[in-house]
């Protein structure tokens, strides 16, 4: 079987970043795309307060670059789970025009 161009055999086994949902390399599973840390609604609760809101709006800035990079690596994962339908659609009109 033909591997894809820079990347291992997929029916290798061999892992890659981008694991199935809810397989984290940490053993911690993911939580909510949007969820905010639990230091986050701390740090909420303390910018409620009154004068709170360049705190408030430095967390939420923050949450938001924290979502903006999950969105990017489910994008790069997006791409590679493609790009292995793509392989396999090759090699299965191989297959058929071999037939």
């Amino acid at each position: 079987m033909t591997s894809l161009p820079g990347k291992p055999n997929p029916s290798s086994g061999s892992t890659t970043p981008c694991a199935p949902a809810g397989a984290a390399s940490n053993g911690v599973a993911p939580g909510p795309a949007g969820a905010v840390p639990a230091t986050g609604v701390y740090g909420q609760a303390r910018t409620s307060r009154p004068g709170g809101r360049p705190a408030r709006l430095a967390l939420l800035e923050a949450h938001d670059a924290r979502v903006e990079d999950r969105i990017a690596r489910l994008r790069e994962c997006q791409e590679q789970v493609r790009a292995k339908i793509d392989h396999y659609r090759e090699l299965e009109a191989e297959a058929a025009l071999n037939r």
